[in-house]
Parts: C-alpha cells; structure tokens; sequence
C-alpha cells in the first residue's frame, strides 16, 4: 500500500484500523487550546499519533498574528521599560516580529480559521 504524502513529501498518518481506539479514546475529547496544538503537532509537524499527547506541552501559543504576539511579549518581558517613553516609539515592533519569524523563534500558522503563533517545540 503506497504511503501518503504531504507536499514537501513527509509521510501522512491516517486514521486507520490501528489508530481508531487511540482517536477515540484520546483525540475525540481535546478541545481549547489542546486541540489546536494537537492539530499543529500532526499537521505541522507531521508527530504520529501515538505521540501526539505526550508533546502538547511542548507547544505554546497565542492567538493572533506576530506582530500582536511581539507586542504583548514586549510588555510582559518589560524589554522597553529601561528605555525613556518618548524613545519607545522608536522600537520597530514590525522588524523585531519578521525576524522572529525568520528565526524561526515562533511561526504563524492558521488553524480552523483562526491565526496563532506557535512555538516551543
């Protein structure tokens, strides 16, 4: 039987005979924020089933775009609060995000219709 593949060629786990208890039993029930970083681990990163639960919390997100994430990163870490307020405009959050992406420090993904960007893992 000839195994399926993504577009960069990565095998593609099915659900199948020998899967379905582990849907079942383990899959059918996430919801939240689970379910999206269940869907990102097998999606994404092509993770078998079989390991799936064992790495959610390896994964970390937030729901929104780079720049939105880099925006609240900066405030919770109080990257700017040493810098004087008239010099924090100055900060480009655009940039600092982009290389972030380029980095490969957090990714953009879409799920179910909604952005989030991921990373951790």
């Amino acid at each position: 039987m000839p195994v399926l593949q993504d577009a960069f060629g990565d095998p593609i786990e099915e659900i199948n005979q020998a899967t379905l208890a582990l849907w079942y039993d383990a899959f059918e029930c996430l919801d939240g924020d689970d379910l999206i970083k269940a869907i990102y681990l097998a999606r994404d990163l092509n993770v078998a089933m079989g390991d799936i639960l064992d790495r959610l919390d390896e994964v970390s997100l937030f729901e929104g775009d780079a720049e939105s994430y880099v925006l609240k990163f900066v405030e919770d870490c109080g990257l700017l609060d040493g810098l004087p307020e008239n010099l924090q405009p100055y900060f480009d959050r655009e940039a600092f995000a982009r290389d972030m992406l380029l980095g490969g420090d957090i990714e953009e993904v879409d799920i179910m219709g909604r952005r989030f960007v991921v990373w951790g893992c």
